[in-house]
């Protein structure tokens, strides 16, 4: 078992998903820690390695993970811009949701090629344990079908699936209104 600090937080992790003692099977160390990241470099991260080449703006938490000093994967929690998400989950949930314990996890991107030892399963995980010392008690994470993405890291880290939104609409306008007589 190792002892990370982090800030203010302090967090045991164990080797995989094995017991801290015991286990028939082995498994591969984890060999990489989390640790609050700055706006820089969480951007710098971000705009090379996630999809959307964009860092959010708004209030963020960046954690990175690294491997070694390596930082490895990037996970961007803030407040979603949807001001209803606390009451609709509460409602949904049967849970008093205060908006203030709610983040969103707006970003989440790793390096290539994926690291096996560093599962960003195990990377959330952490993240979430350190979001809880920090007085959060929830996070909803939104998967882009239109990229290809399934929320299936979401699955396989215990997210429970609440359903699909609608696809956002963007407008463009093209020329300023003209004035009319």
């Amino acid at each position: 078992m190792e002892q990370l600090r982090f800030g203010d937080c302090s967090v045991e992790v164990h080797g995989g998903n094995q017991p801290a003692v015991g286990g028939s099977t082995p498994a591969q160390p984890l060999h990489f820690i989390v640790d609050h990241i700055d706006h820089t470099e969480a951007a710098r991260f971000i705009e090379k390695w996630h999809y959307s080449k964009r860092t959010p703006t708004g209030m963020n938490i960046f954690l990175g993970g690294f491997v070694g000093t390596e930082l490895y994967a990037v996970a961007d929690y803030g407040k979603g811009v949807n001001p209803y998400q606390a009451p609709f989950l509460e409602k949904l949930l049967g849970v008093p949701m205060p908006d203030s314990g709610l983040l969103e996890l707006k970003r989440l991107c790793r390096k290539e090629p994926k690291d096996d030892n560093a599962p960003l399963t195990q990377f959330l995980s952490i993240c979430h344990r350190i979001l809880r010392k920090m007085g959060y008690c929830a996070v909803i994470a939104f998967s882009d079908p239109e990229q290809g993405h399934t929320g299936g890291i979401y699955k396989a880290a215990n997210f429970v699936n609440l359903g699909t939104t609608n696809p956002e609409r963007k407008m463009k306008c093209l020329s300023a209104p003209s004035a009319s007589s």
